[in-house]
């Protein structure tokens, strides 16, 4: 049974400072409720897993600290359902003498665990270090949908990327700076360069001059 939640309600964004806390022990929710709120975070209090799936989405907390035992549905199995939805964090509540109960629960998707007995102010930073890591996956994620999104929209545009305008455009200088006499000698170099400029740069920027690229050249003896 949920404690502070509504029978019905708007769905909220997810808040980065709301914990779910799912233990039938109510002493121990007593004292993470106390350390996590001492640590800024909103508490939401469950004895068991009971309508725990359907009001996640409501709730949208940062975080689900999970115990294994509950009664009815089992830990490992809410975890299962979470995971089938989102990959909201949840970090598992075990006992010190469950070793398979932490692979198990690390090879279903849990983000980190603590067993018991364990330190509260141990258990608040791992909550911390978790929504961190979530914070930097969510953060590079992001640049590189963006990134995506503009190599996208360029290739559909038509305009090259500015390693392209920096190719031609190198190529056009390497051959301007060679020295008098090998100038006869580079006009093939020039041609070329000022050919890929042509080729490469959009119409509006495309020069019709030669010297708009390599400058013009004497005539070799």
């Amino acid at each position: 049974m949920l404690r502070n939640l509504a029978s019905s309600g708007p769905i909220e964004r997810r808040s980065a400072r709301r914990i779910v806390v799912v233990d039938d022990d109510p002493v121990l929710r007593a004292i993470l409720r106390g350390y996590l709120e001492d640590a800024g975070y909103r508490v939401t209090e469950a004895a068991d897993g009971e309508n725990l799936i359907d009001a996640l989405p409501r709730l949208a907390p940062a975080l689900v600290l999970l115990d294994v035992k509950l009664p009815g549905t089992d830990g490992f199995e809410l975890l299962r359902s979470i995971r089938a939805r989102s990959s909201l964090p949840v970090i598992m509540v075990t006992s010190r003498s469950e070793a398979r109960a932490r692979v198990e629960g690390l090879e279903l998707g849990a983000d980190d665990y603590v067993t018991k007995p364990f330190n509260a102010r141990e258990l608040v930073a791992r909550v911390r270090n978790v929504l961190s890591r979530v914070a930097e996956r969510r953060g590079a994620g992001a640049l590189a949908r963006r990134s995506r999104r503009r190599a996208i929209d360029r290739a559909r545009s038509g305009t090259p990327s500015r390693s392209a305008y920096a190719s031609a455009a190198g190529a056009g200088a390497a051959a301007v700076a060679l020295p008098g006499p090998g100038r006869s000698a580079c006009r093939t170099v020039v041609a070329a360069a000022n050919q890929a400029a042509t080729n490469t740069l959009p119409a509006t920027s495309r020069p019709t001059r030669q010297g708009d690229i390599a400058g013009p050249f004497p005539r070799s003896a």
